[in-house]
């Protein structure tokens, strides 16, 4: 990591007055002084694509955005600020300036957990902070955006984050359509022949040099025993044979049937010591069986097959998060944003967008 220019500053992620929030561009053309947002009412209800109020900032007369431009912003709780007007809001940042990091599959394993004022956070996520990054953390789960606001004067560095969780069928949000747009981008056009062959290229690679006997350590049968308490109930403990895969080559691991089965289990409470034992005899038959059901052509045309499979799923993926990027903007608002509000009518419209939601 780079050299940290606000190391002998104090990071702070306590509870304030203001919230981060994510919406769009209404309105924000070169030679204005302000800006309008389409945002989200209130961030922290379930309800992520629930788009309701118009927010008003203020900008440098030669900053511009397209309309529709997903970007974040700070507001004050929905209480009247003594200094700003309801609905004014700051610090708008476009979404594409914040850095993407997939912390889960790109920290070193296991993640460290570090205590700060307030409970615990994962040490790779703290250390963004303290360099005052700008960031969102994403994973299949979730994402989460963090943004710093960064006093000079006190030497202090405040996060504001904003968290949305992925739905299981389609984009819950703006913010998780942005995360998903960028994942797949470099599937959203053909991929290019060089790209491809050299893809394909590696895969007979690894086929050419793969030896099933060299790899037959990775399959393993056994048994194992586990106790389990049932407060107001019976403790049981269980007893279960498995014969299991520790590959991941997914070829290997749908040659032969491996599973876990229970065996039996007794309601006398612990009745020895957990335990887990690999039955050699068992293990050798396993082994042999999928030396057996081991073809190298068929290996190849598999993981062939995988990849081009896979490379349809993440265009299909990139073509959804596209369509849904807009679909939180009501089709009725669609019209009124398109009519240019000056400096003179600016704040009526946003009064009365608001009043009359």
């Amino acid at each position: 990591m780079n050299k940290n220019k606000f190391k002998d500053y104090i990071v702070n992620k306590k509870w304030s007055s203001r919230r981060l929030g994510v919406g769009y561009i209404i309105q924000c053309n070169e030679g204005d002084d302000y800006g309008l947002i389409y945002g989200y009412e209130d961030h922290n209800r379930k309800q992520y694509n629930c788009l309701t109020w118009i927010y008003y900032f203020n900008k440098p007369l030669n900053l511009c955005y397209n309309q529709y431009h997903p970007v974040t912003y700070l507001k004050s709780y929905d209480i009247i600020d003594p200094l700003k007007e309801l609905y004014e809001v700051e610090h708008v940042t476009p979404l594409n300036e914040y850095k993407l990091i997939d912390f889960e599959n790109e920290a070193p394993k296991p993640r460290k957990q570090i205590g700060i004022e307030g409970g615990y956070i994962y040490l790779d996520i703290w250390e963004q902070m303290c360099h005052g990054n700008l960031f969102i953390d994403y994973s299949d789960i979730s994402s989460s955006i963090y943004f710093p606001v960064i006093n000079e004067n006190d030497k202090t560095i405040t996060y504001y984050d904003y968290h949305a969780y992925n739905s299981a069928d389609k984009p819950s949000c703006i913010l998780t359509c942005f995360v998903g747009l960028n994942k797949y981008r470099e599937y959203s056009k053909c991929i290019k022949y060089g790209n491809l062959f050299s893809n394909i290229e590696k895969i007979k690679e690894y086929i050419d040099t793969f030896n099933i006997d060299e790899n037959l350590n990775l399959f393993i049968s056994g048994e194992k025993g586990h106790f389990h308490s049932y407060p107001g109930r019976d403790d049981s403990f269980f007893y279960t044979k498995y014969w299991k895969s520790t590959s991941k080559d997914a070829y290997l691991n749908q040659l032969v049937n491996f599973h876990e089965e229970e065996d039996y289990y007794n309601c006398c409470g612990r009745s020895e010591e957990d335990y887990d034992r690999i039955d050699q005899e068992e293990t050798t038959k396993l082994r042999n069986a999928v030396r057996s059901a081991y073809n190298k052509d068929n290996h190849f045309l598999f993981l062939l097959k995988n990849y081009f499979s896979e490379l349809e799923f993440k265009k299909e993926q990139y073509n959804l998060y596209a369509k849904e990027m807009n679909n939180y903007i009501r089709e009725k608002d669609k019209t009124i944003f398109e009519a240019t509000y000056d400096k003179n009518s600016f704040r009526k419209f946003v009064d009365s967008f608001n009043r009359n939601y």
